[in-house]
């Protein structure tokens, strides 16, 4: 697209949404949803996530003088894998201080500890919950679903943010060309 003299603040906007249509998608997701139901919009923000570091990893070799090429394509890929890294924890935080707070307004039994619970199933551990409390599984369930569903409201309105400053941001670079 870039080759074809497609501007790059256009390409990065189209990615970003990309990126936060699958997000956007993600908050139809429920425990019991089919599968294609999380296959789309998951392929949707991997495309989009997956162009955006290649246009990226390009524009950071390309910005800087050939012989700096390797150096900076190894400064971006270290940025990049430690915000990926950073926004993991923070998705992960994010969706169990949710669970928590869903589950510290619900009536549970004495022996299941809210923030426990909610530890365990924003890590994804779910069968001793499970096992120990089967009939607690639907509002554990209905808990875990909505949390990530806020995330997944969160990353859509920043992907928006982001579709819009990149448009703005880069087309005043545009003018100047």
């Amino acid at each position: 697209m870039s080759a074809a003299g497609v501007p790059l603040r256009l390409i990065l906007a189209g990615v970003l949404t990309l990126i936060g249509v699958g997000a956007f998608g993600l908050t139809f997701v429920e425990a019991d949803s089919a599968l294609w139901v999380l296959a789309i919009p998951l392929i949707g923000t991997g495309a989009g996530v997956g162009v955006l570091n290649g246009v990226m990893d390009g524009a950071a070799v390309t910005s800087v003088p050939k012989a700096s090429a390797g150096m900076a394509a190894g400064m971006f890929n270290t940025i990049r894998l430690a915000a990926e890294s950073l926004a993991s924890v923070v998705v992960v935080a994010l969706v169990a201080s949710f669970v928590h707070t869903r589950l510290a307004d619900a009536s549970l039994p004495s022996d299941l500890n809210a923030a426990t619970a909610a530890d365990e199933l924003a890590a994804g551990d779910v069968k001793q919950l499970s096992a120990q409390f089967p009939d607690q599984v639907p509002a554990l369930a209905r808990a875990h679903a909505a949390a990530f569903h806020q995330v997944m409201w969160i990353s859509v309105v920043l992907a928006a943010v982001s579709v819009v400053s990149v448009l703005v941001l880069l087309r005043r670079q545009d003018s100047k060309r």
